[in-house]
C-alpha cells in the first residue's frame, strides 16, 4: 500500500465466511466490507484489506474478485495487500471486525478496533462494539471514546492471556498448574 496513506485508512482483516462463529451472523464478511467501503468513500477515506491467510481456492477467489469488483466499480481506494496485520493495525486509524480472532492482534499492538458481532470482548473497554456499522463506525472516526482507557484494558486482557494460558515456552509443571488454577476455579463456580 502506499506509504501516503499511512495513519490515514481503515482496515479490515477478513475472515473465514464459513467460519463458525459467522455461521448464523446477519453480517457476513463481504456485505461487512462492502458497508465498510460506502462509508470510506463518503468520507473519503481509504479502505486496506487483508484476506485472511489461511483462506485459499474458490474462497480466496470469491473474496479477491469482490474486492476487484468493489475497487473497480465503486471505489479505488480500496487496497489489498498481504502487508504484516501488525503493521496495517499500527498505520491505520482503526480496524474493522466481526468477531475474528485477528481482535487479540489489535490488543498486542496497542490499536483502536471497532468490534461488530458478539464476541468474548464485546463487552469489554478493549474494543468498541456496535452492531450497527455506521454508529460504530462514526464513534470511531469522530474517536468517541476514551483511547487510554480501551488500551489499558486491552494490556490487560494480553497480560490475563500470557499468565493463563498454556505455553510451549512453560515448562510442563507451570503447564500442570495453570491448568490446576482452571479446574480449581471451575469447581468454586460449581459450589457456588
Amino acid at each position: 500500500i502506499p506509504k501516503k496513506i499511512f495513519g490515514k485508512y481503515i482496515f479490515i482483516p477478513t475472515q473465514f465466511h464459513k467460519d463458525i462463529s459467522l455461521k448464523n451472523s446477519k453480517l457476513k464478511m463481504m456485505d461487512c466490507v462492502k458497508q465498510v467501503m460506502k462509508l470510506c468513500k463518503k468520507h473519503k477515506i481509504p479502505l486496506v484489506v487483508k484476506i485472511h491467510p489461511h483462506i485459499k481456492g474458490e474462497h480466496k477467489e470469491y473474496q479477491e474478485n469482490i474486492l476487484k469488483m468493489l475497487k473497480k466499480k465503486y471505489y479505488e481506494h480500496i487496497y489489498v495487500t498481504k502487508m504484516s496485520i501488525n503493521i496495517l493495525m499500527k498505520k491505520s486509524l482503526f480496524t474493522v471486525t466481526l468477531n475474528g480472532s485477528t481482535i487479540m492482534d489489535n490488543f498486542i499492538n496497542q490499536t483502536p478496533v471497532l468490534v461488530l458481532l458478539k464476541c468474548l470482548y464485546s463487552n469489554t473497554d478493549a474494543v468498541i462494539y456496535d452492531d450497527n456499522l455506521k454508529n460504530g463506525f462514526i464513534r470511531m472516526l469522530t474517536k468517541d471514546y476514551d483511547l487510554e482507557h480501551m488500551l489499558d484494558k486491552q494490556r490487560k486482557i494480553v497480560w490475563w492471556y500470557l499468565k493463563h494460558n498454556l505455553s510451549y515456552d512453560n515448562s510442563p509443571s507451570e503447564n500442570i498448574s495453570i491448568l490446576e488454577k482452571h479446574f480449581q476455579s471451575k469447581l468454586r463456580l460449581n459450589q457456588e
